[in-house]
């Protein structure tokens, strides 16, 4: 990939205190140019047999795809 190339990476966690933890902390590392945390979201999803549905926490991460290994990590 091209050092010039960005991307968006989406990220869901469980509330809104922890993805504003999470994309500070990204981009003081230098890992994400912003975070967005986009609050008041509902995950519904099958697990282990039931249906559930759950309040979640939307972050949408813009990085460069050079910088995409680090940030999985």
């Amino acid at each position: 990939m091209a050092e010039s190339e960005y991307i968006l990476v989406f990220v869901t966690t469980a509330d809104a205190e922890f993805g504003r933890v999470l994309g500070r902390t990204l981009v003081e590392e230098g890992l994400a140019a912003c975070v967005q945390v986009l609050p008041g979201g509902t995950a519904i999803y099958h697990w282990d047999g039931q249906t559930h549905v759950d309040p979640s926490t939307q972050l949408i991460i813009k990085t460069r795809a050079a910088i995409w290994p680090a940030l999985m990590e």
